[in-house]
């Protein structure tokens, strides 16, 4: 048999039993021949067993081969298979290396968007980088010139995302320049000055159509900065303020122009010489005009915000009044509008304005703020007719409202809310009586280039746009009313996003103004609401419509269908009006135009 170190000791690589790789090679050495011949002379025993030797010898040579055929077989087989490996790698290797290739693509488009967006975020942090270069401590002078610009450009930034900051730096900035063109200026050079920027603001405050509330905030601020320089007209403060919810500043501004003048009368009065004293009756009547306005414009501000007992208090200490004005005043303090109308009415019936007449500049102003009292009184009573009739006399129609920027201020409003009111809830006569209000939102709804010739020679791009901005949710009625649904979500569309500008810039104080705007949400979202459910069920209107054409009273499937989806889709979802918040004039708006969907 063979040694058991044979099967040990076989080397797979050389195919060969040596004890190791380095033996292979080596020739027969002398030890180990003499080794064998000793084997053979010296171990006489054996010679005995000589056949059993070579019985053996046969043996092991048979099984020899059997194993050299074997090995030979897994070597045929092993270098097969080593073929086919090959093979497979390069096909592999192959794969792998376009998989690598697409990879490190890939991998390098990224690494370059990633550098690409990395240097874009570095430049915006460098653009928008506030660096500390200095640290003074309080009261220390720098040490170095700061240019303004330094200041101003960082301050301007910030001023693009805060209201309230833009309001605070323009007044700021105009109240500077101002201080040191004071002392740069000749007299007569800054005289003329304060002149231009007076009239300048009277004409930003009296043609606004807007009244951005943190523009007139800012313009007032520079004026309460120089009260005794700058004194614009009262009329156009108290209209701007009260347009803007701003009722506080205007207050404000002009309770200290009236402190300035009673200071100023009081201190001519005493050191004034005697020919100042004894003034003639133009400047008394002048100087009475002036404060007469000043009370009954300040008067104004304090009833925009319901606060009738200064109000009282102010008729009630303003000479040159007639009384029927204070009686008319204590009604409608008392929330009885209905005597406060009579009143107004018969105030205006009995002082009306006539060529006599026409030099009182007291009766004049008196006679104005009656007739906004009295369209007011006919807001809260819901009383459009005498509202229509008190607005559209003497040959008054919605072009010549155009004339003057008190009358598109103050009855622009009344006017399209009475004939609007009117068109929908009126009788027949009635109704045919508004075709002036459809003529003209027709006209400012077209697409034309004609120019419609008013006072001011303004185009029909501008009215329309003014229109759009001032009147959004009336035009939307308005085209509901016309079963124009395209333009009616065009315009409640507009009338949200109007909403949203006009919440983001009141001011947090303005608790009244808040109150009031926060109103109108409901009915714009109940138009809003009406407006999707007909164009989801547009197919089920025009088979009702063709029901009722047809008079096919047997179909009642379709009846109930559409009754059903009224009813849950928006009978359910209405509310009814809060006692304490709600305002006569918010749920007038809902009541109508849920007469008018269900219509």
């Amino acid at each position: 048999m063979l040694d058991n170190n044979n099967n040990t000791n076989y080397n797979w690589l050389k195919q060969t039993n040596t004890l190791d790789s380095i033996n292979t090679f080596m020739l027969p050495t002398l030890s180990t021949q003499t080794k064998k011949t000793t084997s053979l002379i010296v171990d006489v025993d054996n010679t005995n067993k000589k056949s059993k030797t070579n019985t053996q010898t046969n043996i092991q040579n048979q099984q020899n081969d059997e194993e050299d055929d074997d090995i030979f077989r897994l070597k045929r087989r092993f270098l097969k298979d080593s073929g086919q490996l090959h093979d497979d790698n390069n096909n592999n290797n192959i794969k792998f290396l376009l998989f690598l290739a697409a990879y490190f693509a890939r991998r390098q488009n990224e690494k370059k968007e990633n550098e690409k967006q990395f240097l874009n975020e570095i430049k915006l942090k460098q653009e928008n980088q506030v660096e500390k270069y200095r640290t003074y401590r309080i009261g220390e002078l720098p040490d170095i010139q700061i240019r303004y610009s330094d200041i101003i450009i960082p301050l301007q930034a910030l001023a693009q995302y805060d209201n309230h900051i833009a309001r605070l730096l323009y007044a700021s900035l105009f109240t500077s320049i101002l201080n040191s063109l004071e002392d740069k200026l000749l007299p007569d050079e800054y005289f003329n000055l304060i002149q231009t920027i007076q009239h300048r603001f009277d004409v930003m405050l009296s043609q606004s159509e807007i009244f951005y509330p943190s523009f007139v905030a800012a313009l007032l601020d520079i004026v309460l900065s120089k009260p005794e320089q700058i004194q614009i007209s009262s009329q156009y403060i108290s209209a701007s303020t009260i347009s803007s919810h701003l009722e506080s500043v205007g207050i404000l501004t002009i309770e200290c122009f009236i402190r300035l003048n009673q200071q100023n009368e009081s201190k001519l009065y005493i050191n004034g010489p005697l020919k100042k004293k004894l003034k003639s009756d133009t400047d008394l009547n002048n100087q009475l005009y002036k404060k007469i306005d000043q009370w009954l414009e300040l008067a104004k501000c304090y009833r925009s915000l319901a606060n009738y007992d200064d109000v009282r208090g102010i008729f009630s200490q303003t000479p040159g009044l007639k009384s029927i004005t204070l009686r008319a005043i204590e009604e409608e303090s008392h929330t009885d509008f209905l005597l406060a109308l009579n009143s107004y009415v018969t105030a205006l019936e009995q002082y009306p304005l006539t060529d006599e007449t026409l030099n009182d500049s007291i009766l004049e102003l008196e006679h104005e703020f009656w007739t906004q009292s009295m369209l007011n009184c006919c807001n809260q009573l819901n009383n459009w007719t005498i509202m229509s009739k008190h607005i559209f006399i003497d040959n008054t129609t919605f072009d010549t409202l155009w004339s003057n920027a008190h009358q598109l201020n103050y009855l622009m409003p009344y006017a399209i809310r009475a004939k609007l009111k009117l068109l929908i809830t009126g009788n027949e006569k009635e109704q045919l009586e508004q075709n002036d209000l459809c003529q003209f939102f027709n006209n400012l709804s077209t697409n034309s280039n004609n120019t419609i010739i008013t006072g001011n020679s303004e185009t029909t791009f501008v009215k329309r746009s003014y229109i759009e901005k001032q009147y959004p949710f009336e035009l939307a009625t308005f085209f509901l009313y016309q079963k124009d649904f395209d333009r009616a979500k065009y315009y409640i569309q507009y009338a949200k996003e109007q909403f949203l500008l006009r919440w983001s810039t009141l001011s947090r104080l303005s608790e009244y103004g808040r109150k009031t705007t926060i109103q109108l949400i409901q009915p714009y979202y109940e138009l809003d609401q009406f407006l999707v459910f007909i164009e989801q069920n547009l197919p089920l209107l025009k088979s009702l419509e063709n029901r009722y054409l047809t008079n096919n009273k047997n179909d009642t499937t379709t009846r109930d269908l559409f009754l059903e989806r009224v009813h849950y889709d928006l009978l359910s979802q209405w509310q009814l009006p809060d006692v304490i918040r709600s305002s006569i004039q918010t749920w007038d708006d809902i009541v109508t135009n849920r007469s008018l969907f269900l219509d």
